[in-house]
């Protein structure tokens, strides 16, 4: 059963500030993030005078170090397919924050975690954190953006509107949207959307992952001989695949998943235009 309470939240203008509001609250100075992460996450920290140690992860997007008990590490659920690894880390280390940015119905596990609804859902902004602990100090609410984001060009103009923000809290019009929807349907159709997808495409993806019922990613990853011929097909159809994030040095594991992973997104136009030419 998938229950998000947003009443037992806090409810910002961004996940990349839901980070910076638990570097202010946690009175955080140090922090281990992962080499393969989007850019505004270092970005935020380095704007909160946080000093950044990297850290590699492994084929199985674990991290490849042991940390000190009382070591702040970042962890992103890549894809959203990392639900697992999450759990175990979040046992074996006590102030683990999880990025949940691609992974709305992850396990809210750690010290703390964070949600990005506008990966999931057509709103202009959000970020949802899930912490016991509250800032006492008074954020003003985002502006309510008025455009719809119909296409990659909408998203890309989005996110530049939403760089070099300060935290805010979350629009009313992104809050009201979020307060009426049905999660539970929204995850069931994800869920339904990524196997169909699965289905067709499993057994020339190279790229091998353990799935479970919690699992409604963010997007359908790919490795494959492929990739390149999908890509054009859902092009013609203005479905943009992903590719995730900025480049890294070759002799890094990581650049690996860089250039050859290609995330498929979870729309219904993406499962037909799979179904039918794939």
């Amino acid at each position: 059963m998938i229950k998000i309470d947003l009443s037992k939240t806090i409810l910002l203008n961004s996940a990349r500030n839901c980070l910076r509001y638990l570097v202010r609250v946690l009175g955080i100075t140090k922090i281990y993030i992962p080499y393969y992460i989007c850019p505004v996450v270092w970005q935020s920290l380095r704007k909160e005078n946080v000093k950044i140690l990297f850290y590699h992860i492994d084929k199985n997007f674990f991290p490849t170090i042991c940390f000190n008990e009382n070591d702040y590490i970042l962890y992103p659920n890549y894809f959203g397919i990392c639900n697992k690894n999450s759990e175990y880390l979040a046992l074996k280390y006590k102030n683990l924050i999880l990025d949940n940015s691609q992974a709305f119905y992850g396990s809210k596990t750690g010290l703390a975690s964070f949600l990005s609804p506008r990966k999931f859902f057509n709103v202009n902004d959000g970020g949802i954190l899930f912490c016991k602990f509250n800032l006492e100090q008074n954020f003003v609410p985002d502006k309510d953006r008025d455009y719809i984001i119909n296409s990659f060009d909408d998203f890309c103009k989005n996110e530049l509107s939403l760089n070099n923000q300060p935290i805010k809290l979350m629009s009313e019009k992104t809050k009201s949207y979020l307060k009426n929807l049905n999660f539970e349907k929204s995850f069931s159709e994800r869920k339904r959307i990524f196997q169909r997808i699965s289905n067709v495409l499993k057994n020339i993806n190279d790229f091998k992952f353990l799935t479970d019922e919690n699992i409604a990613p963010m997007i359908y990853p790919i490795i494959s001989k492929y990739n390149a011929n999908i890509k054009y097909i859902m092009e013609k159809y203005n479905i943009y695949p992903l590719k995730f994030w900025t480049k890294l040095p070759n002799n890094f594991l990581e650049s690996y998943f860089q250039n050859k992973i290609m995330g498929i997104p979870l729309t219904l136009q993406s499962v037909e235009i799979i179904e039918k030419f794939i």
